[in-house]
């Protein structure tokens, strides 16, 4: 949705529609258009944002590996009409930098300034555990929209934000250590991709890596070694594949071989984070996978 200065609402949906709603912001006036664009592929994930008197609206075209974004411009109103400029495509693949697909994003602006930035899902590993970035989106002096310059670095914090303290992992082992997965390419034979499953990704920061065991193994833990004794007041880790439950045992110890239980549940609980609260002083902490996939995206200490 987009309310224009004068209050206003419009609505933006599936394939280049537009339509004014009512006052009440539930139903749709009945003049519905279809938004003329020069790209004529099917469409998704529209963004409508206005900056000083232009209006933007931005549709992907393409998909999977080819995934793009492209826009038209309007200096008289929402529902157009548009112009249509000569350089009309914002994101595309950048194959030096290894950034492949970017679309089905949104635009915003950060408060009181001309600071705009695009928010868009990377294609991934074959069109899933696709991640968010955002970059900077820059215009001309005529208004027209500068391509994107791609970065998997993004743009930083935009304001501090006071966090809770992680306590850092010095050294993170496991069981096993699943096998590197090989990832076809689907539109684009360029976007070759392996993903490896190495201990050290879940503790790494990162949502877009993870460990996973072996297939066959039938311990399936995964060790964190915090280099010395510590507090440890809160455990949060993020399994794999949540929605099917998980079921897991949480241990502690001072010397990595005598363990005490301080965290988990026998019963598949289907949540994410895993939260416990041992608050007891530990070196290592050890977690055991009953139930569930054996796989963890994340485990944050505290």
């Amino acid at each position: 949705m987009f309310i224009d200065d004068d209050g206003q609402a419009y609505v933006f949906w599936g394939r280049r529609h537009v339509a004014k709603l009512n006052k009440d912001m539930i139903t749709v006036d009945s003049d519905i258009q279809m938004i003329s664009t020069p790209r004529k592929e099917y469409s998704e994930g529209p963004i409508f944002f206005k900056r000083k008197g232009i209006y933007y609206y931005l549709y992907t075209i393409g998909g999977d590996e080819k995934y793009q974004y492209a826009y038209v411009m309007s200096k008289v109103s929402p529902m157009g009409p548009f112009e249509f400029p000569k350089q009309d495509i914002v994101s595309t693949t950048d194959y030096k930098k290894g950034v492949f697909g970017p679309g089905h994003g949104c635009v915003f602006s950060t408060e009181g300034t001309d600071d705009y930035y695009f928010a868009y899902l990377e294609f991934g590993r074959r069109s899933t555990n696709r991640q968010t970035y955002v970059n900077r989106l820059e215009f001309n002096e005529d208004g027209t929209i500068r391509p994107v310059e791609l970065t998997l670095e993004g743009v930083g914090a935009l304001r501090k934000v006071k966090r809770e303290k992680k306590i850092k992992v010095d050294t993170i082992y496991a069981s096993s250590i699943a096998e590197p997965l090989h990832i076809k390419p689907m539109k684009d034979t360029l976007c070759r991709r392996t993903e490896y499953f190495v201990p050290a990704f879940a503790a790494d920061g990162a949502n877009g890596s993870r460990w996973m065991a072996a297939d066959r193994d039938n311990e399936s833990w995964i060790v964190a070694d915090l280099g010395t004794t510590r507090k440890v007041r809160r455990s949060e880790v993020y399994f794999v594949r949540p929605t099917a439950g998980h079921a897991y045992l949480l241990e502690g110890s001072s010397d990595g071989k005598v363990w005490e239980a301080c965290g988990g549940h026998e019963d598949i609980r289907i949540q994410s984070p895993h939260t416990d609260a041992p608050g007891k002083k530990y070196r290592y902490l050890r977690i055991k996978i009953s139930e569930g996939v054996k796989g963890i995206w994340e485990w944050n200490i505290y």
